[in-house]
């Protein structure tokens, strides 16, 4: 009898503290997408002619989804609508989903944008990087540089100098040349390499264009547009970065 009882108080017990407490929250799913501008009418298959030229996301979402498009200019807010097959635009013939962007006509076109899909605009934020960029330590560029070289060496060389240091809180984006045949002596895009506490982990892209840090729900993350147009998105929240996001699409 005095089991039954105290069986049946526990179960009280933890019936009270949920009703107190509530359930636990339930975290938003975090997309992302390609914002690019849907090609003109012979590369949109089974739409209309005047979708031509609209804001549009190179992946497949459904729609009204909220879409915060990020840019170096800042945070434009649109919405998700039609979806279309949409034809390479760089002529390789293969088609891919695209979702067209209601009330994006405002956003004006920026480099290295990236869309974050279905999550409140107002829970997202461009970081701006600190004004450090001393040298990180020569144990940490060397063994940077070693990643770095892994990664892209195969493609193209590495520039003899010194990296570009990027610090957003405690992560740091050490970048270094890529030396291309028309621009050796002026690189425009980087191999990187990010620093977490101390650990060096190589980006997985063929060197990037631009990279922008921004937040989601609190959450730091980096985006970076390679030379050949590929968009790769990854989570920093936790001690090894997380790859939460590449499209190809686009890519020449």
């Amino acid at each position: 009898m005095s089991r039954k009882i105290g069986c049946t108080l526990v179960m009280l017990w933890v019936l009270l503290v949920s009703i107190a407490c509530g359930e636990p929250p339930v975290e938003t799913k975090v997309s992302f997408g390609q914002p690019f501008r849907a090609p003109d009418w012979e590369g949109i298959r089974e739409t209309p002619p005047d979708w031509a030229g609209r804001r549009s996301l190179a992946d497949s979402f459904e729609a009204g989804l909220k879409v915060a498009i990020l840019s170096k200019r800042g945070v434009c807010e649109a919405e998700t609508g039609h979806r279309f097959r949409c034809v390479d635009p760089w002529g390789s013939g293969s088609e891919f989903e695209s979702t067209l962007l209601n009330g994006a006509e405002k956003c004006l076109d920026g480099e290295a944008e990236i869309a974050v899909v279905g999550v409140d605009p107002s829970k997202i934020s461009l970081i701006k990087p600190s004004n450090d960029r001393s040298p990180v330590p020569k144990d940490v560029e060397s063994e940077a540089l070693r990643l770095v070289k892994q990664q892209v060496e195969h493609v193209w060389p590495i520039s003899n100098s010194p990296p570009r240091v990027i610090r957003v809180d405690a992560v740091t984006l050490v970048q270094f040349g890529c030396v291309t045949q028309s621009l050796a002596d002026q690189p425009v895009a980087f191999g990187g390499a990010l620093v977490v506490q101390g650990n060096v982990f190589p980006l997985d892209i063929l060197c990037a264009r631009e990279c922008m840090f921004f937040a989601v729900n609190n959450k730091l993350h980096l985006s970076c547009l390679s030379f050949w147009g590929c968009v790769t998105v990854y989570d920093l929240s936790n001690r090894m970065p997380e790859k939460v996001y590449e499209n190809c699409h686009l890519s020449y």
